[in-house]
């Protein structure tokens, strides 16, 4: 029977959830698909209660939808969510009078619950009007003064924890100064009275904000005067009991003093005097509307300048521009001290703060509750009394449709030029309509004074533990991140508000006539000064080299032995092969150059050459490139020097060695087929081959199976993430070389600079640190630079984490990024040698006979292959010239010239395999240049294309390898023309390390029989 009775009442309950859960259907309302029980959320809403994360997703599912509103169930309560702005401006303005309410919980036996923010009808109304004279204009002038001198209370904790070199927990030291604020504007406690009383306050304020999981859930399913019969609170009665002792204090103090002192007409003043006035206003209302200020003026405003200042410290140029617009201001009166009528001027700010409530709103969405039945504008659609509804404005103002760039801080969004009717309607900051919130205007003002204090003599940097991207915590109401938001301060190097005080008080000294001429008098003479100094300094710097005995050109004023065109590219190749010419016209070894002012060593003979790179190899053991321990990525196998590049070389090594090659030479086979596949693809549908974009696509993908055991899709997928950070290590970045050569690394590093672009480090990171978990979870031992590389940095190895991501990275930018240029010059001139293509897929054909496939050892058999790939990177070597750094102190042998320690040497490496001396013809491309009749010990000290001595390219074998597999891919079964798109001569861009054609290489394509 028992039995019965419960499947009658299942029953019962799916039919009544069914209806219940067809509730906007009924309506001809469209719903997000309800789940039993549960309505539109799932299980997470046991935890936090909070419907934040439901209605952000009811939002974009409307959308989709091209809905103008729709409905969603908490449970089994329906809930109408507006996402049209011509709808919302509706409901909370023109149609106000039907959606008064907030439709949040109070009750009269629950008095603390009565505050302005959860009352209704007239009697909110009557308290709104009593209590808006406390944020008037004049009202806020006589309070700035008590924000003003908290600020510096907020300023010296600052100052305090910078000296000690504390990072600063930035909710806890604004919920310290708000707290100040507060306790002295609303409830007129004095300093000595709030020093006791200062940690009971912050203490409650953190138990009314902290986490109460379900409170939305039972306020909005449960009968209100059943949770309070059951003895439920809006608050926890400890905080109603220390509010109303506080609150009763502050007003017997006052009644003690207003006979002997003026009354200071502050909020506390407004509301006694409507209890005495006729008795509208109890006690109880008045602890109630006090305890809500204190929350509404303090937990919302934190909150706010907290996501602030995380937001000013990811975002540096932003923090500076507000930094100099608080400085701008403060110069403009005696005490650099900022006024009450300054606060107007400050518009920057302004931006920042209605920018940081849009992408961080207090609350994510605007409750109402329908007071009346409501028709839908333009349609038969009823929305019932009593009805909740809740205004997405975390979602609309994350929107695309109404900010650029929504997920990212940017002031700029609410510039005048940015601004558009729909973006002024699609922000809801700090509520809208006659709700608008009563104390905006104060919490703009507080936020203010606290970012002067902040930002006038500090910088602010994220520190380690504070994450790049924040998470939500659901379980409270306001809008709270899961992490706490810790910063790095740093002093600015000079207290910027006294310089700005002594120029201004210099500056009332020059106003006359006679001192602005002598202070153009002198700053002329100042002009000229500087000039004269500039012009001998530089000419003794120009003498560098001269005072050395070593030859050089004639310097030009300023730019050295460069001109105007280094500032497009920052690169010398060009400079270094002029003189590389000139120095040999004049019969010298060796000479110098400037870039701008900083002297750079020209070897040309070859065994002096040979000297530097191999025999006095300790003298010049560094690349010379920008490294430092601030920029991890920097750290590479190519940077590093000394003995811990002797370390890692010596580990990576046995990776390349014939054995391993082997290993890998079926997946670059397999891969070579795919690209084959391509290819084919390409020239059934007559297409011609953009041959970077094929080469390099097949080039990523090898080497992201080789090295790090990854399965790349860049051969299928143009868009791939491997692709597209490749591309971005690759780009253009004009004045790189220049800027890391006449900069202080340490400097740079402190700027920010990354020889990497810094969107390639989190990815490469992340990836590196995936690949890594994976092998260590299952055990995989595979023997590839990734696992070398790994296995360095596991107990107490010599290598860091960070090492082994530098290291990786550059090893696949090397990899491929050399191999690719290389194959892509070499299908070029194959293209334009139509004689050397044939001699070459010959070679290829005899190999492959009868269809075999290539194996590893055929490789050593393609010797007409080894010469084309010789001359090709003779023609076009990777790098243009050969960089090194002298280590030591060196003598020149032979001679009494000394190079002195941190001497940039640049070999000029594309000259010299261009030289006639040392090979016939060569402007042109010939493979027969590197046969063995061809070959002289000079042709072999002249090709550098894989470097030279011990620093040697590591993986050089592996690069012929993939190079050689590639073309027997390209060339068995189709032939090659230049396109009518492609130059029969190319010209390059010098704005990249590695030698690139200005011009994409496009190749039409011809299958062969």
């Amino acid at each position: 029977m028992f039995i019965y009775f419960l499947a009658i009442l299942g029953v019962l309950l799916y039919f009544i959830l069914k209806h219940k859960h067809s509730y906007w259907t009924r309506r001809k309302i469209v719903q997000e698909k309800p789940r039993f029980l549960l309505g539109s959320v799932d299980k997470r809403i046991f935890k936090s209660g909070n419907p934040t994360q439901f209605v952000r997703d009811a939002y974009w599912n409307l959308k989709k939808k091209g809905v103008k509103h729709g409905g969603m169930y908490l449970f089994y309560t329906p809930i109408w969510i507006p996402i049209d702005l011509n709808l919302i401006k509706q409901i909370l303005v023109t149609d106000y009078e039907s959606f008064s309410s907030h439709g949040l919980y109070h009750h009269k036996n629950d008095f603390i619950s009565e505050n302005i923010f959860t009352k209704e009808g007239e009697e909110w109304k009557t308290l709104r009007s009593n209590l808006s004279p406390t944020f008037t204009p004049a009202k806020l002038k006589t309070m700035y003064d008590i924000l003003y001198n908290f600020g510096h209370h907020l300023e010296a904790q600052i100052a305090d924890s910078c000296s000690k070199r504390q990072a600063i927990r930035i909710r806890e030291t604004t919920a310290s100064y708000l707290t100040d604020v507060i306790a002295a504007c609303f409830f007129g406690i004095e300093a000595d009275r709030l020093k006791e009383t200062k940690r009971e306050f912050e203490h409650y304020g953190n138990v009314i904000t902290q986490p109460r999981p379900l409170r939305l859930l039972l306020e909005s399913l449960l009968s209100w005067n059943l949770l309070v019969s059951l003895g439920y609170n809006f608050f926890p009665k400890k905080v109603t009991h220390f509010f109303s002792k506080l609150i009763k204090e502050a007003v017997d103090a006052k009644e003690r003093n207003n006979l002997k002192i003026r009354v200071r007409k502050d909020y506390l003043d407004i509301v006694m005097q409507l209890m005495k006035d006729g008795g509208h206003f109890s006690f109880e209302e008045l602890v109630a509307n006090s305890t809500f200020m204190y929350i509404a003026g303090y937990e919302t405003s934190t909150s706010a300048l907290s996501y602030l200042m995380f937001e000013l410290a990811k975002n540096q140029d932003v923090q500076n521009k507000l930094r100099s617009e608080i400085l701008s201001i403060g110069n403009n009166n005696a005490k650099g001290e900022i006024t009450y009528e300054d606060l107007s001027k400050m518009k920057y700010a302004d931006m920042c703060i209605t920018e940081i409530l849009r992408c961080y709103p207090a609350l994510p969405q605007l409750p109402r509750a329908c007071t009346k039945e409501y028709r839908i504008p333009g349609t038969d659609q009823i929305i019932e009394k009593g009805t909740l509804t809740l205004i997405p404005i975390w979602a609309i103002q994350n929107d695309p449709d109404y900010f650029r760039n929504p997920t990212k801080f940017d002031p700029e969004n609410m510039s005048s030029e940015n601004k558009n009717s729909n973006v002024e309607d699609a922000w809801f900051g700090f509520g809208y309509g006659p709700r608008l919130c009563l104390g905006y205007k104060f919490a703009a003002m507080q936020i203010k004074i606290a970012l002067l204090n902040y930002l006038r003599n500090y910088k602010y940097t994220l520190n380690d533990k504070t994450p790049e991207n924040l998470t939500f915590d659901y379980d409270t109401i306001l809008l709270c991140p899961v992490e706490e938001i810790i910063l790095d301060i740093e002093a600015l190097k000079y207290n910027l508000t006294k310089l700005f005080n002594i120029y201004y008080r210099c500056n009332e000294l020059l106003k006359t006539l006679a001192v602005q001429i002598l202070r153009f008098t002198m700053l002329v003479y100042i002009l000229i000064s500087l000039i004269t100094l500039l012009y001998f300094f530089l000419k003794y710097k120009h003498s560098y080299w001269s005072r050395r005995k070593i030859t050089q050109g004639n310097p030009r004023f300023l730019f050295g032995s460069v001109d105007q065109n280094i500032f497009g590219s920052g690169n010398p190749t060009e400079y270094v092969r002029k003189a590389y010419w000139d120095l040999k016209k004049k019969g010298a070894k060796h000479g110098g150059i400037y870039l701008f002012y900083n002297p750079v060593w020209i070897p040309i003979d070859l065994k002096l050459i040979k000297k530097v790179l191999v025999t006095d190899y300790d003298h010049f053991s560094s690349h010379g490139f920008f490294h430092h321990k601030k920029d991890s990525l920097s750290e590479n196998l190519f940077q590093k020097e000394g003995d811990e590049w002797k370390v890692l070389r010596s580990h990576l090594s046995p990776t390349f060695t014939p054995s391993k090659l082997k290993n890998m030479y079926a997946t670059l086979y397999k891969f070579g087929h795919r690209m084959e596949e391509r290819i084919s693809d390409s020239c059934k549908k007559g297409q011609p081959l953009n041959i970077r974009d094929t080469t390099t696509s097949y080039l990523i993908t090898v080497i992201a199976s080789c090295f790090f055991g990854i399965e790349s899709k860049s051969l299928d997928d143009p868009n791939s993430d491997f692709k597209h950070y490749g591309k971005l290590i690759a780009q253009s970045r004009p004045l790189r070389f220049l800027v890391e050569s006449l900069v202080n690394w340490d400097l740079l590093a402190h700027l920010g600079y990354s020889f990497f672009p810094w969107a390639v480090r989190p990815f490469f990171t992340s990836l590196i640190k995936d690949v890594v978990d994976e092998r260590e979870k299952n055990s995989i031992i595979r023997k590839d630079c990734l696992d070398t590389l790994y296995q360095m940095s596991k107990n107490g190895g010599p290598l860091t984490f960070q090492d082994v991501v530098a290291t990786s990275t550059f090893l696949y930018a090397a990899g491929y990024e050399t191999s690719s240029s290389t194959l892509s010059y070499l299908m070029y001139e194959l293209a334009k040698n139509q004689d050397v293509q044939d001699k070459l897929r010959s070679e290829i054909l005899s190999i492959c006979k009868d269809n075999a496939e290539l194996t590893y050892e055929d490789l050593s058999k393609m010797k007409y292959a080894d010469l084309c790939l010789a001359e090709i990177l003779r023609c076009y070597p990777a790098l243009a010239q050969l960089p090194r750094a002298c280590t030591k102190e060196y003598r020149i042998p032979g001679t009494d010239q000394v190079i002195e320690k941190g001497t940039t040497i640049l070999i000029p490496v594309w000259a010299i395999q261009n030289d006639p001396e040392y090979f016939r013809n060569p402007t042109m491309f010939d493979p027969e240049n590197m046969s063995p009749e061809n070959q002289n010990s000079n042709v072999e000290d002249a090709w550098f294309a894989f470097g030279y001595g011990p620093r040697l390219c590591l993986g050089y074998k592996f690069a012929q390898m993939e190079i050689k597999v590639a073309l027997v891919k390209y060339l068995k079964n189709h032939r090659y023309k230049l396109n009518i798109a492609t130059p029969e001569e190319l010209t390059f861009n010098y704005d990249t390390i590695v030698l690139y054609p200005a011009e994409d290489i496009i190749l039409d394509i011809e299958a062969i029989n």
